[in-house]
């Protein structure tokens, strides 16, 4: 699942197989182009994300990229939560036809 590298990105993002089982543990992919910087973070990680977490795991990345990858980083984490929660109740629908 890719988030961004369109148009006049500086992004490339994507969701990182790795095979984790839990939400915590999902990884993005979030990659500058003009930087050279290929980093992946966890779900649990981009919690923490803001202006100043960026700025300091991407030094002298510009307000546009910032404002770019907060967004990118938002579409990620509603992604895994629904995704989560439909598994979820999945597999509680599972657990009760087989019971």
């Amino acid at each position: 699942m890719s988030y961004s590298r369109w148009g006049s990105s500086n992004w490339y993002a994507f969701w990182r197989n790795n095979d984790a089982t839990d939400l915590e543990s999902q990884s993005l992919a979030l990659w500058h182009c003009c930087k050279g910087e290929h980093l992946a973070w966890s779900y649990a990680e981009l919690m923490e994300a803001n202006e100043c977490w960026l700025k300091e795991k991407y030094p002298d990345i510009s307000d546009n990229d910032i404002s770019e990858a907060l967004d990118i980083i938002q579409v990620f984490q509603r992604e895994m939560r629904s995704l989560y929660k439909h598994s979820k109740q999945a597999r509680a629908a599972e657990g009760v036809k087989s019971n």
